[in-house]
């Protein structure tokens, strides 16, 4: 069993000012952790509120962060259809298309949940 030591648990709405919101929000679980996982969690919830934002169905955003000994773990759900894709690099442009590189090469291990879109991610300190 893992006792959390730290958890935010909000919910957000769909529009660009929720980004920066979930960023200030992330200030007190992430206190104390090397910068590595500090500047880790705060990109891939910057990336992944945006993506939510931008592709969801202009729903609410849960923004879920939990943090114990062994790692920090988080999920951000909109309630959009599950689908997701990692964009060929030959995607990325001016439109973006970075967001879900950029979780996997900033998270230790990351993923994707059944049911609405549901991304994952942990990171877990040196």
């Amino acid at each position: 069993m893992h006792v959390v030591d730290q958890e935010l648990d909000m919910t957000l709405p769909p529009r660009p000012e929720s980004v920066g919101e979930a960023r200030h929000a992330l200030s007190d679980v992430l206190d104390g952790l090397d910068e590595r996982i500090q500047d880790g969690v705060t990109v891939i919830v910057s990336e992944l509120v945006t993506n939510a934002i931008k592709h969801g169905p202009d729903r609410p955003i849960a923004l879920r962060i939990w943090r114990d000994r062994e790692a920090i773990r988080g999920e951000i759900e909109d309630e959009g259809h599950g689908r997701l894709e990692i964009w060929r690099e030959s995607d990325r442009g001016p439109e973006g298309g970075y967001g879900l590189p950029i979780v996997e090469a900033m998270s230790d291990r990351w993923g994707v949940s059944d049911g609405n879109t549901c991304v994952w991610f942990e990171l877990v300190p040196n």
